[in-house]
């Protein structure tokens, strides 16, 4: 997670070294960092948009799921909704 997405933001810091499963241990500081474009090279310059809003470290600066769902990366599923919808009327507008 951090060598990708970066550092703990200080909440999670604290909540890791208050947890007694964890005493003793530190957080490895990765030796090189891996962005999420390489990690990922061959998606989609708007699904790697949308991990990007997804993934941010801070909760508070993610997008709720709200937003999300207005993305245009959702656009193709809607459409397809929105064809499904109107054949299903149209058949059911035949059998009337």
């Amino acid at each position: 997670i951090i060598r990708t997405l970066g550092k703990l933001i200080p909440r999670h810091q604290s909540i890791f070294k208050s947890n007694q499963f964890f005493h003793g241990i530190s957080i490895p500081e990765p030796e090189d960092m891996e962005t999420l474009e390489e990690k990922f090279s061959d998606a989609h310059p708007m699904s790697l948009n949308f991990m990007k809003e997804c993934l941010k470290m801070n909760p508070d600066d993610r997008l709720t799921c709200a937003q999300l769902l207005e993305s245009p990366y959702f656009d193709s599923f809607h459409e397809d909704q929105i064809k499904r919808k109107a054949r299903t009327e149209g058949r059911n507008r035949r059998r009337q």
